[in-house]
């Protein structure tokens, strides 16, 4: 019996159906956009694409698409392109930074005067403007402030007004609380002499003004001329102790007023004792001769004074109607005369007084 063959190709479309059939795809959504090549975020307004085919953004305000620093939100800088799409280039554009120089005449790295827009860097133009005198070198913010009458350091303040002066530069100046031009240990630095400051610190009381270096010399228990020895040294020793003593006896004064003389005589008491303020005190008594002027012919007054270590003397006379004159003159040891010549000191007329006491002295 023969043989059958089956014909493979029947077979294999039985085979292929038993797979089943293809399930079809979704097409792709495309939007239209500004094509955005250099990924700035910005689109070129030059090209109108779908986003089947490249990266789209919404906006086409992009002016160089080819360069990612060039957008609107790009910063405007001297190199020729208007980098932030406003349509101005460098200086042209009023938001550019850094384009301002200020001449540096003297090279301190600090401008002064009008500024100058200029995108590059010129030799002798610098960033700032901020120099005060752009003439001196050591003129500039960022100098040191030293004594010499200039504001070293562009701050409005110069030498002792300043803060920041290098006291290094100042000169020393030392405490007069007295003002007799004589100052204490205490040092103050400052350009210039402060009021209440002394060139020297070589006063040894520096509250009393009678009492310093090159001052006499007074009978009151004190160093009034600082030499180391009050009312003495060891070279001139104390002689004040000579003139201690009291006056009780005669007293005589003359007056001159407008050409004509009156003696007035009387008696007095005088002491000069160191003890006292000042050191010499006393009192008297006297008669006019003869009317003088408005003043009577008994009068009563006081004497006051001080004696120096030479003795001399000066002090007031009151008296004559209340009238109180200044007097100098001079006492001496062992001595029973005191003597001196006075002005009106009241603003009244002007008087002279002569006045002496004689008496024999004895111990205070």
């Amino acid at each position: 019996m023969p043989r059958v063959r089956l014909s493979r190709i029947p077979l294999l479309l039985l085979a292929l159906g038993c797979k089943g059939t293809p399930t079809p795809t979704e097409p792709p959504v495309c939007t239209v956009g500004w094509a955005d090549r250099d990924g700035d975020g910005y689109g070129s307004p030059l090209l109108q694409t779908s986003s089947c085919q490249e990266p789209i953004v919404e906006n086409d305000l992009d002016c160089d698409d080819t360069a990612l620093a060039i957008h609107p939100d790009a910063v405007e800088v001297c190199d020729g392109v208007d980098n932030d799409c406003n349509g101005l280039v460098d200086l042209d554009d009023p938001s550019i930074g850094g384009a301002d120089q200020w001449e540096d005449v003297d090279g301190d790295g600090f401008g002064a005067g009008e500024p100058v827009r200029l995108c590059e860097a010129i030799t002798g133009w610098v960033t700032n403007g901020d120099d005060c005198d752009d003439i001196l070198l050591e003129v500039n913010p960022d100098a040191v402030e030293v004594c010499d009458g200039v504001d070293n350091d562009c701050n409005e303040l110069a030498d002792d007004e300043d803060p920041g002066l290098d006291t290094t530069t100042a000169d020393t100046w030392f405490v007069d609380d007295d003002g007799d031009t004589f100052g204490t240990n205490v040092e103050i630095l400052a350009c210039v002499q402060p009021e209440g400051t002394a060139t020297n610190p070589v006063d040894c009381d520096d509250m009393e003004p009678t009492t310093h270096p090159g001052a006499v010399e007074i009978c009151n228990n004190l160093d009034s001329d600082c030499d180391g020895g009050p009312d003495g040294t060891t070279v001139s020793p104390d002689v004040c102790a000579e003139f201690e003593m009291a006056y009780t006896g005669a007293y005589t004064a003359t007056i001159v007023q407008g050409g004509e003389t009156r003696t007035c005589s009387g008696t007095a008491t005088i002491q000069i004792d160191r003890a006292l303020d000042p050191a010499l005190q006393g009192s008297f008594t006297c008669s006019l001769d003869a009317p003088a002027g408005g003043f009577t012919l008994g009068q009563a007054g006081t004497i006051t004074g001080w004696v120096t270590r030479d003795g001399d003397a000066w002090g007031t006379v009151e008296a004559f109607a209340g009238t109180v004159r200044d007097w100098e003159g001079s006492v001496a040891a062992g001595s029973q005369t005191g003597s001196g010549d006075g002005l009106q000191i009241d603003g009244g007329t002007a008087w002279n007084l002569d006045f002496s006491w004689t008496v024999s002295p004895s111990a205070p």
